[in-house]
């Protein structure tokens, strides 16, 4: 994704593209801020909870008034995941297996994932902005 990434903006010097264990935090904190914070394909979702609190914590504090964070993560009651509606664990088991063709499906590689209910990420997100503002 970061090859074909800076293959398609190759021309574009205000875009730039890192690759990083997000487990470990945000990378990127001796950058200048910026505009937008995009976090795509879901990779998001294979934090722990606490993990990406942390991590949204630490872009918060990089993060100048008026930048806007996008989080691309798993919607526990998507349409695509009705197994994991009732299930209590936070996280769970996820695979590619749609990108493989069906016949080479022999042994699939499994990941785990968090799947965020509205109220969970709410959560999150308030729990992040109250240690930002240093109120907790």
């Amino acid at each position: 994704m970061i090859q074909q990434g800076r293959k398609n903006y190759e021309n574009r010097n205000n875009v730039q593209f890192e690759q990083a264990d997000l487990n470990r935090g945000f990378p990127l904190a001796d950058e200048p801020p910026f505009d937008i914070y995009f976090l795509s394909y879901s990779s998001l979702s294979h934090l722990a909870p606490d993990k990406l609190q942390r991590l949204v914590e630490e872009i918060l504090n990089h993060a100048e008034p008026g930048a806007f964070i996008v989080l691309d993560i798993f919607g526990k009651y998507s349409l695509e995941w009705p197994k994991y509606w009732n299930e209590s664990r936070t996280m769970l088991p996820y695979n590619m297996a749609y990108l493989i063709p069906p016949d080479s499906r022999g042994s699939i590689q499994w990941f785990d994932a968090c799947y965020w209910s509205p109220s969970m990420l709410f959560q999150m997100l308030e729990a992040a902005a109250i240690k930002k503002n240093g109120i907790a």
